[in-house]
């Protein structure tokens, strides 16, 4: 006879232990992928979400992760800076045909499951599969693993069949339990995503829903831009890849170019520059003009598709003074997103010059121009978007030490400890105090080394580059 199947682990009963604040959920880097392969082993050795029952290696788990591109998205649910749980989108066939159908992997640390983390998870999943055109998400599941089954239905998947004898656990013939889900596409969610660009203008502040595109921003300077930077055809590969990049430009190296030309000396004070009325008008010029329309027909002429914009249109960044001293330079106190959605609703590239509507009682000053500092700029409005991902290209490795050596990653306790101690200076403050601004709505903030070729693609495909903040 053979042995009766066990289950080695006992399913939580629903409604224990509610999820505490601070759980975010994220895409998947590089640094997760020991976490992953934690909780992976976990699942297998409980016998409750897989056939398998040989514990995987690093190096196994570290050859599924690299062969997951944009399309095939990795998810975790974080606390603390711990990885709790962990979903994915796997190839469901070489075939070109099912390029759409993706197949799903679940899985839950020990002690949080029963307690809706799989829900959270999963969630977001899904919202990220509609939003890269898969239109069906596929499943097997063990009969006995009635926690999964109940979620997996909470969800919408419907069983289209019984897998009979599939696989022996523990020497014992086990049915799956196959189950689909057919998702709704940005394509077919076309008009609800516009009726939610119109509420969020209609609140005149920052957007709070839920974000339909899950998009990357973008923050590229002047410093990244060389003869052999591969920073905009990267762009445009993640277009085709069906991945929404949104770039945030300055341009300051230009623009002192062209102050100097009108023979205006540049200031800087906190790494923002002064920037009284005749500076404006050349700020203006320069940012809205020159450097933009230069990149949209940069993108163009990759094969792109890009519209290039200010933060006056559409009302999108509207900014009060910062400080007197600084003269016209502005501190952004609302974002208005909706002509970002139309752009993405176009399947185009949003190209952003970071100036902004004055906003202000004094009829007077109402409605005029402010200089806002882009990396400034590209946090709010990764943070009104709830976008998936906030870099920064510079042209430095990352925030440095005090030996010039790297930082990996910086704590907000210890971001703010180094400007507040000089060691982040210059420049790089405005960049880290964006990514703390961004912590809150978005998952990962990092400034990476633009001038590195294929840095953007690398980073998103999970290599460990610059210094991640939070």
């Amino acid at each position: 006879m053979e042995p009766q199947l066990k289950q080695s682990y006992q399913i939580p009963q629903p409604g224990r232990q509610p999820l505490p604040q601070g759980i975010i959920v994220r895409p998947a880097i590089w640094d997760d992928v020991s976490d992953i392969l934690e909780i992976q082993n976990q699942g297998i050795e409980d016998r409750i979400a897989t056939l398998e029952q040989e514990l995987h290696t690093f190096d196994d788990q570290a050859q599924w992760f690299r062969t997951h591109g944009p399309g095939e998205p990795i998810f975790v649910a974080e606390y603390h800076g711990q990885v709790i749980g962990w979903a994915s989108l796997n190839r469901f066939s070489d075939r070109k045909v099912y390029g759409g159908v993706k197949e799903l992997s679940i899985y839950v640390e020990r002690t949080w499951r029963g307690r809706g983390l799989g829900s959270m998870i999963l969630g977001s999943l899904i919202d990220r599969a509609s939003q890269l055109n898969i239109y069906k998400i596929v499943l097997n599941a063990l009969p006995f693993n009635e926690r999964g089954l109940a979620l997996y239905r909470k969800f919408g998947f419907r069983t289209v069949g019984v897998w009979k004898s599939q696989g022996k656990l523990d020497n014992q013939w086990v049915d799956m339990i196959a189950m689909e889900k057919h998702l709704s596409t940005p394509l077919l969610d076309k008009s609800k995503r516009m009726e939610a660009s119109a509420s969020a203008q209609n609140q005149g502040g920052v957007s709070t829903g839920s974000n339909p595109w899950r998009a990357v921003i973008v923050k590229i300077g002047g410093s990244t831009l060389g003869a052999h930077d591969t920073t905009l055809k990267d762009l445009v590969t993640l277009q085709r890849r069906g991945i929404a990049p949104i770039v945030i430009h300055g341009g300051g190296k230009i623009i002192t170019e062209w102050m100097e030309k009108q023979g205006v000396r540049p200031r800087f004070v906190r790494g923002l520059r002064v920037t009284d009325a005749h500076s404006l008008d050349i700020v203006v010029a320069v940012l809205t003009g020159l450097i933009n329309k230069s990149l949209v027909a940069s993108i163009t002429a990759l094969g792109g598709k890009a519209v290039g914009i200010s933060g006056v249109d559409g009302g999108l960044l509207q900014a009060e003074v910062l400080d007197p001293d600084l003269g016209m330079v502005g501190k952004i106190v609302k974002v208005n997103p909706g002509i970002v959605h139309q752009i993405l609703d176009s399947g185009s590239i949003p190209v952003i010059a970071p100036v902004a509507l004055h906003w202000s009682n004094d009829p007077e000053k109402a409605g005029t121009l402010l200089n806002v500092n882009a990396d400034s700029a590209a946090g709010e409005i990764a943070a009104s978007l709830e976008a998936e991902r906030l870099l920064f290209l510079t042209d430095v490795e990352g925030v440095l030490d005090s030996s010039r050596r790297l930082i990996p990653r910086l704590t907000p306790q210890q971001a703010k400890g180094f400007i507040s101690s000089g060691m982040v200076a210059g420049g790089m403050i405005p960049k880290v105090e964006a990514c703390l601004r961004a912590l809150e709505k978005v998952p990962v903030s990092q400034i990476i080394d633009g001038r590195k070729p294929k840095a953007i693609l690398e980073f998103l495909e999970g290599k460990s580059l610059g210094t991640r903040v939070g």
